[in-house]
């Protein structure tokens, strides 16, 4: 029997199992005494829980990249950080280097895809990064409706 099953060539009917497999597999319950002593554990009031209230992701924009792409944000549809660092065929790793615990997305512009679930920090761009970041962008800048085009 137990070639076949190993086959799959047969079907098991209740009259052909073994009797061991109708049984306990060895482990005993506990006896009822030990049942009763059980401590008694109280059922969780769902309304009693309290809830995660959601944290806003603060704006962390930099007054100057806010002022100089809030504009070419709003006219290429919002892009994701990416979609810009492809369109620009540049990356933001020469300011905010690989691995750095700041939040480039964030530093950039003000905002950040993962929100409250980011494990990086949300700083502003200093005051020394903004240039580089305007320079690094600039592509961007002058012609917005071309990364929502495809051009």
């Amino acid at each position: 029997m137990h070639e076949d099953l190993r086959a799959k060539r047969a079907m098991i009917l209740h009259s052909d199992m073994p009797s061991e497999l109708f049984s306990n597999s060895g482990t005993d319950s506990p006896p009822p005494e030990r049942i009763k002593t059980l401590p008694n554990k109280t059922p969780i009031e769902v309304d009693a829980i309290p809830k995660r209230t959601r944290v806003a992701n603060k704006n962390n924009w930099h007054p100057k990249l806010k002022e100089a792409l809030k504009g070419p944000l709003k006219a290429a549809g919002h892009p994701t950080f990416t979609k810009i660092m492809n369109f620009c065929k540049k990356d933001g790793y020469n300011i905010f280097p690989k691995g750095s615990q700041i939040c480039t997305p964030n530093a950039f512009f003000g905002s950040c895809f993962l929100g409250e679930k980011c494990t990086k920090k949300h700083t502003q761009a200093s005051g020394a990064q903004v240039k580089p970041i305007l320079t690094l962008v600039e592509d961007f800048m002058k012609d917005p409706i071309k990364l929502n085009t495809g051009q």
